[in-house]
């Protein structure tokens, strides 16, 4: 695993506002360096070599206290899905460590690194102990529904 994943804003869009929080459509170039050596950078720097994709994606966040989550396609078995990390911002996992980033720079203009330390977190208003998963969703705004959510996990535990 000797590659560091980037991404770029290209925009951010509020898409729907609730109780529990506010989807936002968080349009962003991806890019990755190679670092052999696994020296890798703790953050971006002039002169490091970045492949960036052709083309932007649409990915979502909902930024909210209570259900944080990030929501982006994948293809699956040959089709395209989206797919939704329910994060507990302070108990992450390898498959959503960069899902987590991607959120708390679409959500709070911050980066990943220093800026998720437990301090840095409670400033924030976020606590452990929210939601933590990988569901499947028809479309990015269902992330915002809290019934659905609860069916799609209930899918994934069968």
């Amino acid at each position: 695993m000797d590659v560091c994943s980037w991404i770029r804003e290209r925009s951010r869009t509020v898409v729907l506002r609730n109780a529990d929080g506010t989807l936002i459509r968080y349009e962003v170039m991806r890019g990755t360096s190679h670092h052999p050596d696994d020296n890798f950078p703790e953050r971006y720097r002039p002169g490091l070599h970045i492949a960036w994709e052709r083309k932007a994606d649409s990915d979502y966040a909902f930024c909210s206290k209570v259900r944080p989550a990030y929501v982006f396609a994948a293809d699956f078995d040959g089709r395209r899905r989206w797919v939704a990390h329910l994060l507990d911002l302070a108990n992450l996992f390898g498959y959503n460590q960069s899902s987590a980033a991607a959120y708390m720079h679409a959500c709070h203009r911050v980066g990943a690194g220093a800026e998720l330390t437990p301090k840095r977190l409670r400033q924030f208003g976020y606590h452990a102990g929210t939601p933590s998963a990988q569901i499947i969703l028809k479309r990015p705004g269902d992330i915002a529904d809290r019934d659905v959510v609860k069916q799609a996990i209930a899918r994934r535990d069968r």
